[in-house]
């Protein structure tokens, strides 16, 4: 089983289809889709918008697309903190396990918490930060869609802790990673909405 590699290059095509009162519908192509609440947006300078008399279509390009609380990329002075993050990455057969393998072997699912685990740890060291907490990485459903779980909570410098948590969505030679994180302090403001973003969430 190779690495995971932490740098994904994707091109992924956002489709914003519709509204739910002031929630987004946002298709990805190919993938599946998801509403963005009115408190988050795209990440400035990860897309580019065209818009015609029919719909708005967001061209995304990156290594990971990133929502993010509105409003930051005007004022870069954080007083929250919030972040969605989607991205997908390609394996070759027999580089990743399935979900199906890891139900069966414990000790295959250990492997798998200590390789994420050590990736936070590093990325963690890099940015200077300290890993306050790891719940291990155990097998879940979400909106019916077996995938893997885990979340962990860090502090960077003097600011809040952050809490993060992932989904891995393990689609034959593709993996499909949901991310949220939020400052813990302001976890009433953020939870709620998060919630609402995970529920939402449809696979192809």
């Amino acid at each position: 089983m190779k690495s995971i590699a932490i740098i994904f290059g994707v091109l992924l095509t956002f489709n914003i289809f519709g509204q739910t009162g002031d929630w987004e519908s946002i298709q990805i192509k190919n993938v599946g889709s998801i509403k963005l609440p009115p408190s988050m947006e795209v990440q400035s300078g990860t897309y580019k918008q065209m818009v015609d008399e029919i719909k708005k279509l967001y061209m995304v390009s990156g290594d990971r697309i990133v929502f993010q609380q509105k409003g930051l990329g005007e004022n870069p002075t954080m007083e929250t903190y919030a972040r969605m993050i989607f991205r997908t990455d390609s394996f070759s057969p027999g580089d990743f396990p399935s979900i199906a393998q890891l139900e069966y072997s414990s000790s295959l699912l250990n492997d798998l918490d200590e390789m994420y685990n050590q990736e936070i740890v590093s990325i963690c060291q890099k940015t200077k930060a300290t890993l306050e907490s790891w719940n291990k990485l155990q097998i879940t459903e979400l909106n019916g869609r077996k995938c893997l779980y885990f979340s962990y909570s860090r502090q960077m410098g003097n600011n809040p802790k952050t809490f993060s948590e992932f989904y891995i969505f393990i689609m034959e030679t593709k993996r499909h990673t949901l991310n949220f994180e939020y400052w813990i302090r302001d976890k009433l403001k953020w939870e709620p909405d998060m919630a609402k973003c995970k529920s939402s969430f449809k696979l192809n």
